[in-house]
């Protein structure tokens, strides 16, 4: 079975479903769409386009909504432009809203969940340069705050939380454990 024309495709389940956003086409344009794969008819189904079209950022599910974080956005003078940019789907309502940004623009971040609470970690920054710094965001209170940094630098890793006590940032190479 093939799946939309995504490259670059960001994932997230929701509900049970399997949820992907963003990327961007064969021509290098940037994407908002937003598909979910209907598992009773084996089928990609579309969701209301994101308010930002973006690639290399972050989708994850918490408090029964979607959130895109971050990525690529427009090309400014040729390159493109990282974003903090957050907004939220809701799937009751069908639509999306922009949140609260993180403090840090980046992308080839990590992202995971724990407690309703929703992790980015590492990835590049606005000057190029990989970063340590995690962000914690609170889908009760709708609030960022920095948590403690990473101890080495990684873009594009995985990151997962374990119990209720760790987040893990993961590369090929290594594994670290993110103080929350």
């Amino acid at each position: 079975m093939l799946g939309p024309p995504f490259h670059v495709q960001i994932q997230a389940i929701l509900n049970g479903l399997p949820h992907i956003s963003g990327g961007y086409d064969e021509h290098g344009k940037k994407l908002d769409s937003v598909c979910f794969l209907d598992t009773q008819t084996a089928s990609w189904k579309q969701l209301p386009s994101m308010t930002v079209a973006r690639c290399r950022h972050q989708m994850v599910a918490a408090g029964g909504a979607l959130y895109a974080i971050g990525g690529l956005v427009s090309k400014v003078g040729g390159h493109h432009r990282r974003s903090s940019f957050m907004e939220r789907y809701d799937p009751v309502q069908a639509t999306w809203s922009m949140l609260p940004d993180p403090r840090e623009p980046r992308y080839g971040f990590a992202s995971a969940v724990r407690d309703n609470k929703i992790f980015i970690m590492g990835g590049l920054k606005l000057d190029g340069l990989r970063t340590t710094v995690v962000e914690r965001y609170d889908v009760a209170t709708g609030v960022w705050d920095v948590a403690a940094p990473m101890l080495t630098p990684r873009v594009r890793c995985a990151s997962l939380c374990v119990g209720t006590a760790a987040c893990l940032a993961v590369t090929a190479l290594a594994c670290r454990q993110v103080p929350s």
